[in-house]
């Protein structure tokens, strides 16, 4: 049944794609959808793109090692859109611009700093479209183990190539619109019919299991850390502004934050219920072994089919909303911040050129994501926590405080150090520790964070 399923969605998403693209005919429709996104789809588009892998799989991996606990690594995402919804949306939609690392040089009117975001937004994204296109291939090992791996997800990647490449914001959205709606039905009705059909009880489990805000092993240091690494790419992520900025007005991207955050507050716990209920009934043991087998492992012992079938396709949607959208980040970021000019300033003739350059960055990322995703050897959780470094380390702050530049006097030159110091320090701490070269046990992201913020704010500009 699963692979009648997956045809069907499949067809679906590559229809949407080709009716978008007929839609689409210049650069700002594929990069921004012409800032069309009314309420309903740009925050669905958005809440379908931040209940990722990584929410997902690596929630999951969370809570069945640390407990309840474990589910700060949503919460942490949700205080990062309400934030975002707060007191940033209606600022980014304001600017006008088409993607981060142009919004980064408009802040700081410096085109160096938009070449040093390219990069780093690319380099996460890379990391971040690996990581989804190596759990698409758990997913389908699951519910194809006829079929190999790598022919399923080289299946899968064509089909998302296609449809990002001809209809780019337009398709993301419209196929993120379908992505959720399986996602509910997969999670929310399959997750109650096993927590109710269940036989164990919460209150079997260990106390430690249950602790909340923090446990014995999830101290609050845990808790500071997964809020930075979760945290602050949802308060300044590339694919979310890429949302917001799609937006028809600044009160859509504002309200879209809010709905997005509460839909991912509510499918936190949900998933740790679901988890936490496994662990109860004894098909789930601990949290010990890789991340994409805690689902795995859930789905294999205890949802019955229909449900199983379900629930496997709701994965797989999953991963396709993020993967949609990060493709469209890092194509758009190629085709406009890397080689492109602004799209404002382009006549006909250079918008469709730079519309084909879109299209064909949506290609050459594809590949070199399946590249690195087949020669990597970090686990998921490792390539999740690889790319959310880089991000956190190297833009978090720059963006934040960009806004306030004048207010707080911030110089270009630092702004530029602090791109390179902060995703740099991240990376190398990162390797050195994998080497054992040093073992502080300090999660990386702080020491990136903190020497970004310190050098923006200690070289400021004297004000007499």
């Amino acid at each position: 049944m699963f692979a009648v399923l997956l045809v069907l969605y499949l067809l679906v998403l590559l229809f949407i794609g080709v009716f978008s693209g007929r839609a689409t005919r210049g650069a700002a429709g594929f990069y921004v959808a012409d800032r069309s996104l009314g309420l309903f789809r740009c925050s669905s588009s958005l809440s379908a793109t931040v209940i990722s892998a990584s929410a997902t799989i690596v929630g999951a991996h969370l809570v069945a090692r640390y407990g309840l606990a474990g589910v700060w690594f949503n919460i942490a995402g949700s205080v990062g859109l309400l934030i975002l919804g707060l007191f940033f949306a209606r600022r980014v939609r304001a600017t006008g611009r088409f993607t981060l690392p142009e919004l980064a040089g408009e802040l700081y009117q410096d085109q160096w700093i938009r070449k040093l975001a390219s990069y780093t937004s690319l380099a996460a994204a890379l990391a971040w479209l690996a990581l989804l296109i190596r759990a698409s291939s758990d997913v389908l090992a699951i519910g194809l183990p006829d079929l190999s791996s790598e022919t399923a997800v080289a299946f899968i990647v064509v089909v998302l190539g296609a449809y990002t490449m001809l209809g780019g914001q337009r398709a993301v959205a419209d196929s993120d619109v379908i992505q959720l709606l399986i996602l509910v039905l997969g999670f929310t009705l399959v997750g109650i019919f096993f927590v109710v059909r269940g036989h164990g009880d919460l209150s079997s489990l260990p106390r430690e299991e249950l602790s909340f805000p923090t446990s014995e092993s999830f101290g609050w240091d845990l808790v500071l850390v997964w809020c930075l690494l979760t945290g602050l790419p949802h308060l300044v992520g590339s694919d979310i502004y890429g949302k917001l900025l799609s937006a028809r007005d600044e009160t859509t991207a504002r309200r879209s934050c809010f709905i997005a955050a509460a839909t991912k507050l509510l499918f936190g716990f949900l998933l740790a219920l679901v988890v936490l209920k496994a662990k109860a009934t004894g098909l789930l043991l601990d949290g010990s072994g890789p991340a994409s087998n805690t689902l795995g492992s859930i789905l294999g012992s205890a949802i019955e089919s229909p449900f199983d079938s379900i629930f496997l396709l709701a994965l797989l949607a999953i991963l396709m909303s993020s993967m949609d959208s990060v493709l469209l980040t890092a194509s758009s970021i190629v085709a406009h911040d890397v080689v492109g000019e602004k799209v404002e300033e382009l006549d006909s003739q250079c918008d469709r050129t730079n519309l084909r350059m879109g299209r064909i960055a949506s290609l050459v990322m594809t590949g070199l994501a399946v590249l690195l995703a087949l020669d990597s050897e970090g686990t998921v959780v490792n390539l999740f926590r690889l790319g959310y470094t880089i991000f956190a380390g190297g833009l978090g702050p720059l963006i934040l405080f960009g806004f306030f530049r004048e207010r707080l006097g911030l110089k270009r030159g630092a702004a530029r150090w602090a791109v390179v110091m902060g995703g740099g320090t991240a990376l190398t701490w990162t390797y050195l520790e994998r080497w054992e070269v040093i073992g502080s046990g300090l999660d990386p992201v702080l020491p990136g964070v903190f020497l970004s913020t310190a050098v923006l704010l200690i070289f400021r500009e004297r004000r007499r």
